[in-house]
């Protein structure tokens, strides 16, 4: 057995008249993770980093985010305090010990997979931070730049955990606040399972135009969009924070492992109540994942409860028996999953499933031919959506944010070059976590500093989330949080009190089971690109391969010395320049366009038009990438050529925000959509034939960006035959008729695609845009005029 170093850590001077040389024995045998410089004036910059990590993670599981959400801005702010984060934990690796790496057949492979980890996920940001620049247009600049963020800041993210999460105790603190946080997300996913989803339905079934309203959508009685929400509402598992069930499922599914795993490797240090609180953790967690239904999160759980079964097993020593009984184990737990369900779950839950996958071939097979057209940089970052819709199958019924695959979501984000970078980057975690020698490890001299920097920042995070909450008007749900607080308060008092009763190595083996649980689950499902998922699993993979050194000779403790001032300081630079470049190109401009947007809603609601045009034209001034306050401005000017009449100088101010509005959305169907309906309302109102034209050069546009969705095909007949092209029309009216019969969806029934007339109404247009049922309308092209009188 290797010798154990005996490792202590030496702060810096106290005074600047009391400093002396750093002997070198003591730069090799300081804490692992504690700067040389951890203690001057009091100030450990480890702690602190760590603590800032803590606090992300506690951030992520309040406001998790989507996909969708991020390409709007959501995660910049998380990046912003990735990079800070990042640069502290360069500084630390610099001046921070080393780790014996004692066996010589090991050490050039884990050298190896230190330095693939070291670059490649900084070149994989960087690759998508070029891509977003090189898809737009005809992408979007601003989701792009975006959602490219979104990767530096996972590259930061993972790169700290490596560098920071090194000691026992810090890891240890990291799964426990893990615990504890899915522990909370379980309460409140519950709550919303049997009180809140239920009071919703009840309100919706009172009065469903008030929820419509609340929720901010446009869905009229019989439309296909009314139906999607209420099959969401009636049918829809509970999400927590999250948008999606899901995403949710992600997070239990790492919290089921890790407090079944502590259960079954620690149980005998374990007093009575801790064994209690990790069991009903354990129960909350599995109760809320049923509850989600998501079929991928329960296969998964699945497997990591089978490789709970062989890891925790001391009889499984040779490769065959291993085998074995892995497989006894797995076709064991889904019997009695498959049981369970069968008995407690829903029968549609088992019903579904074919058809379910079959839905994701669909979004597979239409990414890989994106791919294929586009395989230096796929869709880029952010351009997934609007992209896809050209690729989209025609039986396929959704217009999906992301692939339901973390693969085929770089792939579609990165092309083929992004691809191949993130298979690198899983190559060098697995040569890492298999070749690391967890010899020299365990250091007598860990106090636990780390571990309870974790908590502090747990701590410190959950309370600023609510008192900025409250400051914003949006503090956290309060109703659930009756119930959340007290019980995350008390499980983290206990499982940060029994979580050390792991050994280092029962902890990296529960880490790879979670790890892989969730790598499954995102296989089958969207979360790549969530933060609330991304993160956890990001800091997971990094404390699995946390950074490792060779012993530096004596000799060279000068010159490592100057190194390692170096590489600090170049570290902050680099970080304050990212920092710079995220501030002024994406930070800045989309907080002020958020605020100005802010004053532009609340100077509507006071009857103010002028000032919210003031405050829209702010905001497309300070951020010329986003097409979206262009498109609110054109649409305060929409709504007033319909109802004050139209002017010339108005007109040209409409016409203006619109073109704004396409040159910076890209070629994007659902802008060009967005922007013939306006045309199409305007002409409701004045019968201007400029109008009509226009609506059908943008629906065009749209249709050729999007060739299986049957409203556009349906819209366009309807244009088509008021412009006197009947035979057109009619070959348009026959495609929106049979992409509406494929893949057997009530939801794509012609009966539910809710059109714009295309001719003069007049005044009632003023009430709003006049809309038909495609299937009315169909049979006569230029629309029924017998049923609305021109004024």
């Amino acid at each position: 057995m290797a010798k154990r170093r005996r490792l202590k850590r030496v702060d810096g001077p106290k005074h600047e008249a009391d400093s002396r040389e750093v002997d070198s024995r003591e730069l090799d045998s300081r804490e692992p993770g504690a700067p040389l410089w951890s203690g001057v004036r009091g100030l450990d910059i480890s702690g602190i980093a760590i603590g800032m990590l803590a606090g992300a993670l506690v951030y992520v599981f309040y406001h998790p985010s989507d996909s969708v959400q991020v390409e709007q801005g959501d995660a910049l702010w998380l990046a912003a305090i990735a990079i800070v984060v990042a640069s502290m934990a360069i500084a630390v690796r610099a001046w921070s010990g080393s780790y014996s790496v004692t066996d010589a057949s090991r050490q050039n492979w884990t050298q190896i997979a230190d330095y693939v980890l070291a670059v490649i996920p900084w070149l994989f940001a960087g690759w998508m931070m070029l891509a977003a620049f090189a898809t737009s247009p005809p992408g979007n600049l601003r989701m792009a730049t975006n959602e490219a963020w979104w990767w530096v800041t996972a590259a930061c993210v993972f790169a700290s955990a490596r560098s920071l999460l090194v000691t026992p105790s810090a890891r240890k603190g990291l799964a426990g606040l893990l615990v504890v946080g899915a522990c909370g997300l379980s309460v409140h996913g519950l709550h919303q399972y049997f009180i809140s989803l239920p009071e919703n339905r009840a309100e919706y079934q009172r009065d469903p135009e008030m929820v419509l309203r609340k929720a901010l959508l446009d869905a009229p009685e019989g439309s296909s969009e009314r139906m999607v929400f209420e099959n969401r509402l009636m049918d829809g598992g509970p999400t927590a924070t999250f948008a999606l069930a899901n995403s949710l499922a992600a997070v239990l599914l790492m919290g089921v492992v890790l407090s079944i795993g502590v259960l079954m490797f620690a149980w005998r240090q374990l007093t009575p109540l801790q064994r209690m609180t990790w069991g009903v953790i354990a129960i909350l967690c599995v109760a809320c994942l049923f509850a989600t239904r998501s079929r991928s999160a329960t296969l998964a759980m699945m497997f990591g409860l089978a490789a709970l079964i062989i890891a925790a097993s001391h009889v499984l020593k040779g490769r065959s028996r291993f085998l074995g009984w892995g497989l006894v184990a797995l076709t064991a737990m889904g019997i009695v999953t498959g049981l369970f369900i069968a008995v407690f779950g829903n029968r549609e839950w088992f019903e579904e499933a074919p058809a379910s996958l079959a839905v994701r071939f669909q979004y597979w097979r239409s990414s890989w031919r994106l791919a294929m057209d586009h395989p230096w940089f796929g869709a880029g970052p952010g351009n997934f959506q609007s992209m896809y819709e050209r690729y989209r199958e025609a039986t396929a019924t959704e217009q999906i944010a992301e692939p339901h695959n973390l693969l085929m979501e770089t792939l579609a984000a990165g092309g083929f070059v992004g691809l191949g970078l993130l298979l690198t980057g899983v190559a060098g975690c697995a040569i890492a976590i298999w070749t690391r020698d967890r010899s020299g490890e365990t250091v007598s001299h860990d106090s636990c500093r780390s571990g309870q920097w974790v908590w502090f920042g747990a701590l410190v995070a959950m309370a600023l989330v609510w008192l900025l909450g409250w400051a914003a008007g949006l503090p956290p749900d309060l109703d659930a949080s009756v119930w959340i607080v007290p019980v995350v308060l008390f499980a983290g008092w206990q499982v940060a009190g029994s979580v050390h009763a792991l050994s280092s190595r029962d902890l990296d083996v529960l880490m790879v089971i979670a790890a892989m649980a969730v790598g499954t689950h995102l296989t089958m499902s969207g979360g790549w690109s969530v933060p609330g998922v991304a993160v956890p699993l990001w800091l997971v993979v990094g404390m699995l391969t946390r950074c490792s050194q060779p012993d530096r000779p004596e000799s060279h403790v000068a010159e490592s010395l100057s190194r390692q001032s170096a590489m600090a300081g170049a570290g902050m630079v680099a970080g304050l320049g990212l920092g710079t470049f995220l501030y002024v190109g994406s930070l800045r401009p989309v907080e002020i366009r958020r605020v100005e947007m802010s004053r532009a809603a609340d100077a509507q609601l006071r009857g103010r038009s002028q000032g919210a045009i003031a405050a829209l034209n702010q905001a497309i001034d300070v951020d010329p990438w986003s097409p979206e306050a262009s498109l609110w401005l054109a649409d305060v000017f929409r709504w007033r050529l319909v109802r004050e009449g139209a002017t010339l100088e108005l007109r040209q101010a409409w016409e203006q925000a619109l073109d704004q509005a396409a040159r910076r959305a890209g070629d994007d169907p659902a802008v060009f959509r967005m922007i013939g309906t306006q045309q199409l309302h305007l002409f409701q109102r004045h019968g201007d034939d400029r109008d009509l034209e226009s609506a059908a050069a943008s629906f065009g546009k749209a249709l050729a960006w999007s060739p299986a969705n049957q409203w556009l095909f349906a819209q366009m007949a309807v244009v088509e035959g008021a412009r006197g092209r009947s035979q057109v029309a009619a070959e348009l009216a026959r495609q929106a008729k049979t992409l509406s019969e494929q893949g057997g969806n009530i939801e794509r029934a012609l009966s539910r695609q809710m059109v714009y007339l295309a001719q003069r109404v007049g005044r009632q247009a003023e009430q709003g845009p006049v809309r038909e049922a495609a299937s009315r309308l169909l049979s006569e092209p230029t629309g029924p005029s017998a049923r609305i009188s021109p004024e």
